[in-house]
């Protein structure tokens, strides 16, 4: 029961991570800000794109690149 408890808080920790990349990909807001709204620190979602191999926004081809990869963990979740 614990186990599953721990996952669904886990799970729902990086969908909330992920809805704020999408935000960030999309140029809507800058990556510290997403991390506030995941309510994780700014560290923390670095280390979750360097996790996944997500992009850093540097341009347009990262932030299609960076949607695509959100969508497709996302997928997995």
């Amino acid at each position: 029961m614990e186990i599953e408890k721990y996952a669904k808080t886990a799970s729902e920790r990086e969908l909330r991570v992920l809805r704020a990349l999408v935000r960030y990909y999309k140029g809507e807001c800058s990556l510290g800000y997403a991390s506030e709204q995941a309510k994780i620190p700014l560290r923390a979602m670095m280390d979750f794109m360097q996790k996944y191999d997500l992009p850093y926004f540097w341009n347009s081809r990262d932030s299609g690149e960076g949607l695509k990869k959100v969508s497709k963990i996302r997928r997995n979740l």
